[in-house]
């Protein structure tokens, strides 16, 4: 374990290598100039630099220290962690900075995590289609240095933020999941595989609508959001993810010509499962990639009985979103 009381001289970064669990380099840099930033650190094995690394894994004791997101934490996979080997540990931040008090004399004694190969899975995970049941499952087939959680909010780092890291980080990665939408490809600079969960369209609104007023997003109406168009996750999300269209566009901004791109990147994904049966879909993920540990579970339920929304209601859904209904049917055997 770090400590963080260990290390407090004031220089523009502070930070601790921890040493190495399970064949992955562990620590910890925050940029005291800009904190919201997180740092790129060069590891050196034996005094040689082997791979950078940007510095934007949870951490939660970092955070409660710092009073920041604890987006501070890096690991790296060490390119050769064979148990009984003795190694010189040492990483710098950007401008030469040692992270931590120096160099670390270590004797690997545990044997590494299974490094899963192959192209790196990229999870686009739409909201409210039990992406995040998927990814609890998922992660512990994974070193944690070959993944990545592309979300708004921490544990996961935002979008931009994902751009900063180094091209040798990105080429290690074996899966990422967030709510990103297709076309973070072009970022990776490696082989990839899409797949994600769908939903039914008309549900999948309900349940956007409940978490939204469950966290304080709206007081308004159901059918209020969707005549005004204020809430753009009430909106054909799914044609949106699957259009890849960057940027804002208000809701109404879905046409043909997006449900058409829409469907053709669909056509791209290795895997396109259906939340209705999430143990048939958890099942063909595991027998595709090779995934040997993991339970899908149910998270992020609502508790206790839900409004029941009326059949007008649902027939506004449909019509505020009928290009997610085509793409629905067109890309599951409903």
């Amino acid at each position: 374990m770090c400590s963080l009381d260990s290390y407090c001289i004031m220089r523009r970064f502070n930070g601790y290598l921890d040493g190495v669990h399970e064949g992955e380099v562990c620590g910890w840099v925050i940029d005291q100039q800009d904190p919201d930033t997180p740092a790129v650190v060069t590891i050196l094995v034996n005094g040689a630099p082997f791979t950078r690394v940007l510095a934007c894994q949870h951490r939660a004791d970092v955070g409660t220290a710092y009073q920041t997101s604890g987006l501070h934490g890096f690991k790296a996979l060490l390119p050769d962690a064979t148990p009984g080997k003795t190694i010189h540990l040492s990483a710098i931040c950007d401008g030469g900075q040692p992270v931590g008090d120096g160099a670390k004399t270590i004797r690997l004694d545990v044997m590494p995590k299974r490094r899963l190969q192959g192209p790196c899975v990229l999870f686009m995970h739409i909201q409210k289609t039990a992406g995040t049941a998927f990814r609890d499952a998922i992660l512990g087939n994974y070193a944690t240095a070959q993944t990545a959680l592309i979300y708004p909010n921490p544990p996961g780092i935002a979008r931009k933020k994902f751009r900063l890291m180094p091209e040798e980080q990105r080429r290690d990665l074996r899966f990422a999941i967030g709510h990103f939408k297709f076309g973070i490809h072009e970022e990776l600079g490696q082989p990839y595989e899409y797949v994600t969960i769908l939903r039914d369209p008309v549900q999948r609104v309900i349940s956007n609508y409940r978490h939204l007023c469950r966290n304080g997003s709206t007081s308004a109406t159901l059918e209020s959001l969707l005549e005004s168009g204020a809430a753009m996750e009430l909106d054909n999300l799914m044609t949106r993810f699957f259009c890849g269209q960057e940027g804002i566009y208000p809701a109404g901004s879905v046409d043909q010509d997006w449900y058409e791109r829409a469907l053709a990147n669909a056509r791209q994904f290795r895997f396109i499962g259906n939340q209705a049966r999430p143990d048939a879909a958890w099942t063909e993920l595991c027998r595709l990639y090779g995934w040997s540990s993991g339970t899908l579970h149910k998270v992020n339920a609502a508790a206790g009985p839900q409004p029941k929304v009326s059949a007008r209601t649902q027939d506004m859904i449909a019509s505020y979103n009928r290009y997610d209904l085509l793409l629905y049917r067109e890309l599951t055997d409903v």
